[in-house]
């Protein structure tokens, strides 16, 4: 979900067409909060690392493997085990 947000928001900001991009640009620098565009821009920033200025400029990545690693750093060891061993016995 935090892939294709943070998907359709770059593509919004970088979108061939001058309206999309400025109500987009408009509502993620000046929407103080009250759109669903700069909620989700602040959320994903914060939640991933990434600098504001820099998502906003279209310069993070969204490769897999960013977004999977992440994933892995959040998972207990030991809820890896019992998936492990649901896995290995059904």
């Amino acid at each position: 979900m935090c892939k294709r947000s943070a998907r359709f928001i770059l593509e919004c900001i970088q979108s061939e067409s001058s309206l999309v991009r400025s109500v987009a640009r408009f509502r993620i620098v000046a929407g103080l909060g009250n759109s669903f565009i700069d909620k989700n821009v602040v959320f994903l920033c914060s939640h991933f690392g990434w600098q504001f200025n820099e998502f906003v400029e279209g310069k993070i990545s969204l490769q897999n493997a960013r977004f999977l690693s992440h994933f892995y750093d959040q998972v207990a060891d030991s809820d890896w085990f019992a998936a492990q061993l649901y896995q290995e016995y059904p």
